[in-house]
């Protein structure tokens, strides 16, 4: 009966409007946006404990350097305040709140403090990744972390060596140019590895698929960097003495009448 105890809304996206009753006219959102708030429970979150975010997300700017992304588990934090990250090793690297960016629905604001709860972007420490925690000095103690999964395929990039280079409005023609590129991809991408070869002309890049590289590959073609890739290659692991390639579970939903297509 619990289950059956749920609230009805109709909505458009497209349109921007929402309402409870199908015979009163929908005019915004304010249905939905109120039904949530009343419906939904709060995060679990304690403002009262020592500061505690775990970083989902990446982002760089060229002003103010690296930029984690979270959502606070605990505490509250402001710009000024000391914080720590806590490394997969359980290592700690210090640093200092210098930016804080809190999100007013779509878009992001600048603050000076935000609590418990709230997703935000902060800038200060130039040393954590993906899955790692940020803390309280008093309380440097690690978030459950983020599992990443592991590259599956490898290509190798290099400059451009064909008599065409430069002549198609390359800009970045260089090992040096693709190796800064790369290594900032890999700082940001926490799909992405990078390892340099044959002196550091050529880069070995692995990622999660044909798809998450071929997106790199064209993003550093529009800003302007010419390159040299060669096929791809799956990476095969050998594992108590037997040799593994990567799978992965894919779950696919039909017709009952079109499942034996699919099967075969």
């Amino acid at each position: 009966d619990e289950q059956l105890d749920f609230p009805i809304v109709y909505a458009s996206g497209k349109e921007g409007r929402s309402t409870l009753d199908l015979m009163d006219p929908a005019v915004d959102m304010k249905p939905l946006l109120d039904t949530i708030v009343h419906r939904v429970l709060p995060p679990v979150a304690d403002p009262d404990q020592p500061f505690q975010m775990l970083v989902t997300m990446l982002e760089y700017d060229s002003y103010i350097g690296r930029v984690a992304v979270g959502r606070i588990v605990h505490g509250m934090i402001q710009v000024g305040n000391q914080i720590v990250a806590v490394k997969r090793d359980g290592t700690i690297s210090r640093g200092k709140v210098t930016k804080l960016l809190a999100y007013q629905g779509l878009t992001r604001v600048e603050g000076e403090s935000a609590e418990a709860g709230d997703i935000i972007s902060l800038a200060g420490h130039q040393d954590v990744r993906v899955g790692e925690t940020l803390a309280s000095p008093q309380n440097p103690t690690a978030l459950p972390t983020v599992n990443v999964d592991e590259p599956t395929i490898s290509m190798n990039f290099s400059h451009n060596t064909s008599p065409l280079a430069g002549k198609d409005g390359g800009r970045f023609l260089t090992s040096r140019h693709i190796r800064e590129r790369l290594a900032h991809e890999a700082m940001m991408n926490v799909g992405i590895k990078v390892e340099e070869a044959d002196g550091g002309e050529r880069f070995t890049v692995s990622g999660r698929g044909e798809l998450h590289l071929s997106i790199l590959i064209e993003t550093m073609r529009r800003e302007g960097f010419e390159l040299e890739v060669s096929p791809p290659k799956v990476i095969y692991k050998e594992i108590d003495g037997e040799l593994l390639e990567p799978v992965e579970l894919v779950v696919i939903e039909v017709d009952p009448g079109y499942q034996g297509a699919v099967i075969e």
